[in-house]
């Protein structure tokens, strides 16, 4: 399918007029930059003499951030503990433009921080440190949670799930109400998950499993090992009962299958590979949107391509604006 520049930019012009809710687990990303000039006289580890730090919003407030970031309003929902992190990653949320009235503080866990040490010029990772709790809602979090979905439910123009495996999602409550409330409203639900969680969120509108994450989890429940990137999508779609998958294939290709037998590979083709950190959040971010209004799922396939390759393009945790999308 060949999407012309103007369908494409029709779609694009319509996220600024959306409302989308991203629930999942969320997480704050700090970088120490500084020059590591000698080793440690107590150990074979570089001195850092730190320059600057900075904080960065991870997990799902990346993908939040890349959809406010294409224009829509976006509403985050999540847990954070009592600590500075929260409060760091708070900021970092407000000055963003996200709306934070989901995120609840809880006194059960620590806000997920995860601390890079950076040396430079040459922006070597040296060392990576996390904070973090992978524990289960508690009863009283869990109707919290729920009340906020429910009671925005109806200003949304789609939910997107974005679990990271650090504990917001834990269990099949949560996932099987919000799926379940979102059918009940027409409301399309776009899933970004772990592997080992993928059963959680059978009958979604879309899943977008990475490719490996994709292989692994056919192989695991019915016995078959696909490579075929489209083999694998047509069989998440039947495996999860979802009405589309979009299988990302980091630096290389996507692959969208849908329910009624269409599927559409897209190879990427970006001109210079960085790390690819949050690039599926982007993907996620992007896609999404484009099915909030009303676009197919090639389309949806297309822009979400597009900007994948646009943040592969760049260093670090990066997110896309619309001009890029529109390039």
């Amino acid at each position: 399918m060949t999407e012309s520049n103007e369908s494409l930019a029709s779609i694009i012009s319509n996220f600024d007029k959306l409302r989308l809710l991203v629930v999942g687990d969320l997480m704050a990303d700090k970088y120490v930059y500084g020059s590591a000039e000698r080793l440690s006289s107590e150990a074979a580890v570089p001195i850092v003499k730190v320059k600057k730090e900075e904080y960065r919003l991870g997990g799902a407030a990346n993908v939040a951030n890349n959809v406010r970031q294409l224009g829509a309003t976006v509403l985050l929902c999540g847990v954070v503990g009592y600590d500075d992190a929260a409060h760091m990653f708070r900021k970092a949320v407000r000055d963003a433009g996200i709306e934070s009235g989901g995120i609840f503080p809880s006194s059960d866990r620590s806000t997920t921080l995860k601390v890079r040490v950076v040396a430079m010029p040459y922006n070597q990772q040296i060392v990576r440190y996390d904070y973090e709790s992978r524990k289960q809602l508690t009863e009283n979090e869990t109707p919290t949670v729920k009340r906020y979905i429910e009671s925005n439910i109806d200003q949304i123009n789609a939910i997107l799930i974005s679990d990271y495996d650090k504990g917001m999602l834990l269990g099949n409550t949560l996932p099987r109400f919000i799926i379940d409330l979102a059918r009940e409203k027409n409301v399309p639900t776009i899933v970004s998950s772990k592997q080992r969680h993928f059963r959680l969120f059978t009958n979604a509108t879309a899943v977008i499993p990475s490719y490996y994450d994709a292989q692994d989890f056919v192989h695991i429940v019915n016995g078959n090992f696909y490579t075929n990137i489209t083999s694998i999508g047509e069989e998440i779609v039947k495996l999860l009962d979802c009405d589309a998958a979009l299988v990302v294939r980091e630096e290389q290709e996507i692959a969208v299958c849908t329910k009624d037998g269409r599927q559409k590979t897209l190879q990427i083709g970006a001109a210079n590979n960085f790390n690819p950190a949050g690039v599926q959040d982007t993907v996620c971010g992007t896609f999404a949107l484009a099915l909030a209004t009303g676009a197919d799922y090639e389309s949806a396939a297309l822009l979400a391509s597009r900007a994948m390759k646009v943040v592969l393009s760049k260093e670090g945790m990066a997110t896309i604006t619309i001009g890029e999308l529109h390039e």
